[in-house]
């Protein structure tokens, strides 16, 4: 009863909006194979090799969570990107393969 006296703002709010998770399960799912796997990645020992994987990891997660197959949305884009002059280039590039544009 404490516990949910001390939380009880946050308990209401949760209730108030239908659209809040109660739970972070989709999200520790997302990133769980890339946690068992983090002496794989032992190359981002620098910002910027960390920097990369997280662009890289977040292009795969966005095209995952629109319903694309990742590997074929990624051989799509990286292969189309050196097309690209500008970052609006690219990210328009992004857009239309996720289907936004």
């Amino acid at each position: 009863m404490n516990y949910a006296l001390k939380e009880w703002k946050k308990i209401i709010l949760y209730l108030d909006n239908g659209e809040i998770y109660i739970d972070n399960n989709l999200v520790e799912n997302a990133i769980r194979p890339f946690v068992l796997g983090r002496k794989n990645w032992l190359f981002a020992d620098v910002p910027e090799g960390a920097e990369a994987s997280a662009m890289y990891l977040s292009i795969l997660q966005t095209f995952k969570a629109n319903g694309l197959n990742p590997q074929d949305a990624a051989i799509e884009f990286f292969s189309k990107l050196p097309t690209c002059n500008t970052s609006e280039e690219a990210e328009t590039l992004f857009k239309s393969i996720l289907g936004w544009g």
